[in-house]
């Protein structure tokens, strides 16, 4: 278990990046347009619809097989990411286009047989609190690296330093290597086994684990964008630097740490159901919030900051009680399948908010400046609007979720 901490403390410093702001920026010293960076943020989550698949070979040829695999694409990816500044005007945003996408797809084969791998190494009644330190390990090394960055960046950074910083992620992905290595592969793979499609419809018949699946995707779809949008706010609207917008996204991983630890704790006492009624109302509350960061502009940065950190908080500690109650419902057969089809529609829902939100952006059905209650905000601030709303009103769909209503047996906080 410790293997697998230190491994992701390394290995979660590139996919920080697409989070921290670091990546925007870059892409953005690139001269990207707004509408194809969200898209390029959003291509991890839209490559991870292959998981499915991988997880079917991860369960019967090795799940470190196809991991390993994945190392080699996610080093290959930072790679050329890193080299895309030394190229020029359309070139530059092919190469960082395809260093995404390879990146994107190591990332995907990493994570389709990793709760598998994990699910027999950590005791049930340890889950919660495990992936809540696995969490808080990697997110507090994130955190000291995205300070060390936002101290030593300029307030408007050329492209060559972002290309350093792309080379040190590319680096850190290297280091993760002996320690994934280390992590044991306890249950063995089996060839022979089932069909892709027979074990797909086994998994998606299992008692309260399809409905569930379906409440994840929906929860992804309102929320996953907003800190893309968080961040082209902060630089195009509020004209902060991009200095202050890494320190913006450092709060976010800052908030996430303690949402990883509390989250974990939380779930291994009270259950998924609280954790998950909380987060909803207070995922309203933040992105209401953002929108009134005009109105007391003394304490603009105050509010902004602290939209970020408790955003970044409530993600943590939802994605824990998805992680527990993921693991509780998949069945014994086909693991890697199972919490891969659930962790793809996550993944596709945030990819789908990111393609969306681009749209509207590069289609100018959202005005670029209206006004409410006297404050002027931006389409950036309208898409957050319809996302709080939205992420409100999806409370309903608890009482449709079985398994949020029903804990599972064996479930850790079921004792």
């Amino acid at each position: 278990m410790r293997s697998a901490i230190i491994g992701q403390c390394f290995g979660t410093l590139p996919h920080l990046a697409f989070i921290s702001g670091q990546m925007l920026l870059y892409l953005r010293a690139l001269h990207i347009g707004s509408a194809r960076i969200i898209i390029y943020l959003s291509l991890p989550l839209a490559v991870d619809f292959l998981r499915v698949p991988l997880a079917y070979l991860a369960d019967r040829y090795g799940k470190k097989r196809i991991g390993a695999a994945g190392m080699v694409l996610l080093i290959a990816g930072f790679t050329l990411i890193s080299a895309s500044g030394f190229a020029a005007g359309n070139w530059a945003e092919l190469a960082v286009f395809a260093g995404i996408v390879i990146f994107a797809l190591g990332e995907t084969c990493m994570a389709a047989g990793w709760f598998a791998l994990l699910s027999p190494i950590v005791p049930e009644y340890l889950r919660g609190r495990f992936f809540g330190t696995l969490r808080f390990s990697w997110q507090s090394t994130g955190i000291v690296f995205a300070a060390v960055v936002a101290v030593f960046l300029p307030a408007d950074a050329p492209v060559q330093a972002y290309q350093v910083l792309m080379g040190v992620f590319t680096a850190a992905l290297v280091c993760r290597v002996p320690f994934y290595a280390r992590v044991p592969e306890l249950e063995m793979p089996r060839p022979g086994s089932s069909s892709f499609i027979t074990a797909l419809e086994t998994s998606v018949r299992t008692p309260h684990y399809f409905p569930f699946c379906c409440y994840v995707f929906m929860l992804s779809l309102f929320t996953a964008a907003c800190p893309h949008l968080f961040a082209l706010a902060e630089k195009e609207v509020i004209h902060l630097s991009d200095r202050s917008v890494v320190w913006l996204g450092n709060l976010l991983m800052i908030g996430s740490v303690l949402g990883y630890l509390c989250g974990g704790r939380a779930v291994d006492r009270f259950g998924t159901k609280p954790v998950f009624l909380v987060c909803h109302f207070v995922y309203g509350v933040v992105l209401f919030l953002f929108l009134f960061r005009a109105a007391w502009p003394p304490l603009l940065l105050f509010l902004v900051g602290a939209c970020n950190f408790t955003y970044g908080f409530v993600k943590a500690a939802s994605s824990v009680a998805i992680t527990t109650e993921l693991l509780a419902l998949i069945p014994q057969e086909n693991k890697s399948l199972s919490a891969s089809l659930c962790q793809t529609l996550n993944q596709g829902g945030g990819a789908f908010a990111g393609f969306f939100s681009a749209w509207i952006l590069e289609a100018g059905i959202l005005r670029e400046s209206w006004s409410l209650s006297g404050m002027s905000l931006s389409a950036y601030d309208a898409l957050l609007l319809a996302c709080g709303g939205m992420v409100v009103l999806l409370v309903m769909t608890l009482g449709l979720v079985p398994s949020v209503l029903q804990k599972s047996q064996g479930m850790p906080g079921n004792a």
